[in-house]
This record gives structure tokens, sequence and C-alpha cells, in this order.
């Protein structure tokens, strides 16, 4: 009778998972994608691999990624509509593409019925090639930055770790009666427990201040009204005289116009006169329509321009085009040096993708500025555009300074 007991509730077990397991999915999926809101939850990224791998067929796995990225991607809808100013229905279309874009991604690495000791390394390997170009220059919100949640401090070493317990949450969940598997994972969540209790923050830089601007839609989305930037420049000659050293502003800032040409550089003249540093966020227009977004520093020397490494793919970035795109320049580190400050800089789409972030962290910075224009979106879908900055960020144990224009 005892035998037959089990097997009727191991029956019973199959059949619940077959019939629920679907929407179990779904829901885990649902929770992983709010969690990227909240820097503090979204060490819950970590058994995303884990969720997709375990999925018995193709049809369910499509369908728990799916779900994954269209929860994560809900404030967009509304972004895309105000941006592009599209009807709803050529929206949802844009919306849904977008989607399925990032799912195929995920599909391309999808393996039913895989054993314990493959999943695990299907996980780590799959992780990695998701961070690294090509596709890490499109996708975004990536399993790894739970790194920064679960490890704050330990650098590459808590990168490695977090895709080595992706790959144990894999195996047990294919797994669960490994007494090896368990022990493992035991181990590692202490290490997270006392990593988190002796973690702590590492402090803002000091005379550094980010001026955050409501200008709104940026007229032509290039150049602002000189009333604007008058405005703005007056809080920066504010901030010099009270001693601040390094001022960040938004991303396109301003047009660099003849007219406000002349009105930062005045400002450039009081930085470099208290040895301080303004970074204002313009485009420059090359010769044949193509541009580049970046910083320009005021205070220095000599005129010095920082450019966005990685645009936004399509919307800026166009490989395959000349006319109106913006240039990539992958190969840079993205690090501004000043005295002993090693400054990491983001723009925009870069502070999204771990890619730019990590490859500046090959220097060791010792301080990350950013700068974004998000007149059209949500302050609730910035706070997932800026998580992987934070997460890194945390991870390295080194402050961010950014700025905001809404």
């Amino acid at each position: 009778m005892m035998t037959s007991a089990i097997i009727n509730r191991r029956t019973l077990c199959q059949g619940l998972s077959g019939r629920f397991g679907a929407i179990f999915g779904m829901v885990g999926a649902i929770v992983m994608a709010l969690s990227c809101y909240r820097l503090a939850s979204v060490w819950l990224l970590v058994g995303l691999p884990a969720l997709f791998f375990y999925q018995p067929t193709k049809a369910r796995a499509f369908l728990v990624i799916v779900t994954f990225y269209a929860t994560l991607n809900v404030e967009e809808y509304a972004d895309i509509m105000h941006f592009f100013s599209m009807n709803p229905f050529l929206t949802f279309v844009l919306w849904i593409i977008h989607a399925l874009l990032f799912c195929a991604v995920w599909m391309f690495f999808f393996k039913s019925r895989l054993g314990a000791q493959p999943a695990f390394w299907r996980s780590i390997i799959f992780s990695v090639c998701l961070a690294l170009p090509p596709l890490g220059f499109f996708v975004w919100i990536q399993p790894i930055i739970a790194s920064g949640a679960l490890f704050p401090g330990f650098g590459w070493l808590g990168l490695a770790l977090t895709l080595v317990l992706m790959g144990l949450i894999s195996a047990f969940s294919l797994q669960p009666h490994s007494t090896g598997l368990r022990l493992w994972l035991i181990i590692f969540v202490t290490v997270v427990l006392l990593a988190n209790i002796h973690s702590t923050p590492a402090p803002p830089p000091n005379h550094a201040l980010a001026i955050n601007t409501q200008i709104g839609k940026v007229p032509a989305n290039v150049f602002l009204s000189i009333q604007d930037q008058q405005r703005e420049a007056n809080k920066v000659r504010n901030a010099l005289d009270h001693g601040d050293h390094l001022i960040i502003l938004p991303e396109n800032m301003t047009s660099w116009l003849p007219g406000s040409q002349r009105l930062w550089q005045s400002i450039a003249h009081t930085a470099q006169n208290k040895n301080a540093r303004v970074f204002i966020g313009r485009v420059h227009e090359d010769k044949g329509d193509t541009f580049d977004s970046g910083f320009e520093i005021l205070g220095s020397p000599r005129d010095k321009f920082l450019a966005e490494r990685i645009p936004m793919p399509l919307g800026e970035w166009k490989p395959c085009f000349i006319a109106g795109a913006f240039h990539a320049h992958i190969d840079d580190f993205g690090i501004y040096t000043w005295g002993n400050e090693r400054i990491a800089y983001l723009i925009c789409y870069e502070q999204m993708i771990p890619y730019p972030i990590l490859v500046s962290f090959l220097k060791k910075p010792t301080l990350i500025v950013g700068g974004a224009n998000q007149w059209f979106a949500s302050k609730r879908s910035y706070l997932k555009q800026k998580i992987s900055m934070r997460a890194f960020a945390r991870l390295f144990n080194v402050p961010t300074l950014v700025a905001t224009n809404w």
C-alpha cells in the first residue's frame, strides 16, 4: 500500500506540474521582471536561467521568457508612443516585436530535457554570451546584474560567483535531491548573507553635483532655447561659486551653436580658473549628416569631447546606414582621467546594458557619472534603465553621479 501511495502521489505531482507548470513559470517570470525596479530585489534574476531551462518544451520556455520581457517592457509601450508620436496599434506591434526579438535570443540557447550538469554549464555559457558582443549590444536587463545585489564589493570575483550560482540553481532545479548541490547552495547563501551584512556603500564624491533638469522635450530633439540654457548655466555658475569641483548635466543639454557656445565658454573659463570640471551633454554633428552624442568637458585646458560608445541600436546607431546615424565607439574604455580620479562615463543607453559598464571597470574607475534625456519616459521606466549601472557600481563599490532631464 505504501508503494502504491508513493506512486499515486508522484503521478499527482506530475499531473499538477503538467497542468499548472506553465502558469507557475509565467508567475515566476512576472515576479522576476518586477524585481528589476529595485536594486534590493534584483537578486531574483539569478534564478531566471533556471526557470527557463527547467521548462520541458520549447513552447513552455518561450511562454516563460516572453512573459518576462512583456512584463519588463510594459512601460515602454507608453514611452514608444510618446517618443515616436505613433498610434496605439502601431505602438503595440512595435512593443511586441521588441519582446519577441529578446525571446529569440533566449530560444536559440534552449534545449529540452537537460541533465543537471549540462544545465549548469549551459546557464553559465549562456549568461556570458548575453553579456558579450554582439548580443551584449542589444540585450538589456540581463541575469548577471544580480551580482550587485548578491556580492557587493566583490568585484570580478562576485561576477564569477554569480555565474556559478546561476549554474548551481539550474542544476538543482533538475536534480533537487542531490546532497552535493544542496551543500553548495547552502555555502553560497551563507556567503551572500555575510557579504550583504558587512557591505558598506561607497562614499559619495566630495564637492560633486549632478543637476537634474525638467526642460521636457528638447526642441527638434537637439536644440534648446537660449533662455533654458541661460537658466541652467546660472545653476552651474552658482555651484562653482559654492565650491563644487565636479558638475554633471544631462544628455543633449546644449546644441553648441554659436550663441550657446559663447555662453558655455564663459562657464568653461570660470571652471578652469577654479580647477573644476563640468560635464555637459551635447550632440556633435559631423560632416555627412552623422552624429556623436556625449559629454563636453568644460574647464579642461584643451577642448575635450567624450563620445557615447554604444548609442541605442537602430534608433540612433545604424550600422548599415550613414545619413542620420550616430557613431559607435566600441573600442573605447569610457574613462576620463582627472588628477587622481578615473571617471567612467555612461550616457543613456549605456546605463542599460552590462557590456560598456564592465569594459570601463577593466580600468578600475573611482567614480561613475551618467547623463540621460528622459523627457519621453516615465520615472518608473527609468528605474529599470539605470538598474545595471547601479548594480555594477555596488558590485565594485564605486559611487555614482547621474544627471537626468525630464
